[in-house]
């Protein structure tokens, strides 16, 4: 057992360690405009009156999301999320930098923020952003140059990932598969109510209306105003709510899909099976649920 005096010497050599880090977090502050006209508010920054580690402290810190290696394994691409206390809100910028560490940039301003970045077969980065109203995918050079948008997905999507070769997309989007009383009852346009007769109705804090299901489309012919549902008519969704991403979605080299999903009628505590798409045309597990 730690005495009170070993504790408080542990104590302080964390804070001896933790307060270098947070002043070089705060230090990271400068980002380009990336073209857009609003710039969103910057980090927070406050000064350092002593050694304790605050709440505030913490919310001045930007915080690394996802990211993505270069196929030259050369640069690494990655977001990093700020917050403002004041506002009560949150940004997401892309930064880029040597995969030694060096030549660290900001290319986003993250006015509506920018989301899951990743590499094209051409080196520019793709990445999704809510700058149209709905998300949809943009790409842009590795300097933050030349930004167009190349997916215009009626209601937005929730992810994607290109092919190895690069000439084929899979993106989530959301698929309505349930009659709301609006649709059952054309004369109660403004019902509320809801009609639930099965389990998976609700995940955490919202309603199970839509799923979200995978498409495919081919990145060769111009933007991509639509793609094959390779879970048509099926109450299933992929990626899995509530915390599931496009992690649980890969392509193979020879442009399979695997991807983990889950279907309505599975019952509770039942384990989520992964399944196999041959080539968008036939959709069979691969691993078999169990009680």
């Amino acid at each position: 057992m730690q005495n009170k005096k070993q504790i408080t010497t542990n104590i302080n050599n964390m804070r001896k360690i933790l307060l270098p880090i947070a002043l070089t977090l705060l230090i990271l502050q400068a980002c380009s405009s990336g073209g857009s006209k609003k710039d969103a508010p910057m980090r927070e920054t406050i000064k350092l009156s002593s050694d304790v580690m605050t709440p505030e402290v913490l919310w001045t810190m930007g915080r690394i999301g996802e990211f993505a290696v270069s196929s030259d394994g050369g640069k690494v691409v990655y977001t990093v999320s700020d917050y403002s206390i004041e506002g009560n809100s949150g940004f997401s910028r892309i930064y880029v930098m040597n995969a030694d560490g060096t030549d660290n940039r900001c290319l986003t301003n993250g006015e509506f923020g920018e989301y899951s970045p990743a590499w094209t077969v051409d080196g520019e980065i793709a990445f999704m952003t809510y700058s149209t109203g709905d998300m949809q995918v943009w790409v842009m050079d590795d300097k933050g140059n030349g930004r167009r948008q190349i997916t215009n997905i009626s209601g937005g999507i929730n992810g994607f990932e290109y092919s190895h070769d690069g000439k084929q997309m899979v993106f989530a989007a959301e698929v309505k598969m349930k009659d709301q009383v609006a649709d059952i009852y054309p004369d109660l346009p403004k019902s509320s109510g809801r009609i639930n007769n099965d389990l998976m109705y609700r995940h955490w804090d919202q309603w199970v209306d839509t799923f979200s299901h995978l498409f495919v489309a081919s990145t060769t012919n111009g933007m991509i105003t639509n793609g094959t549902d390779i879970m048509q008519g099926e109450p299933w969704e992929s990626p899995v709510r509530p915390f599931g991403g496009m992690e649980q979605v890969a392509w193979t080299t020879a442009s399979y899909i695997a991807a983990v999903k889950k279907s309505e009628k599975i019952t509770p505590y039942q384990q989520t099976p992964m399944y196999i798409n041959i080539r968008c045309q036939q959709v069979r597990p691969s691993t078999s649920p169990k009680e």
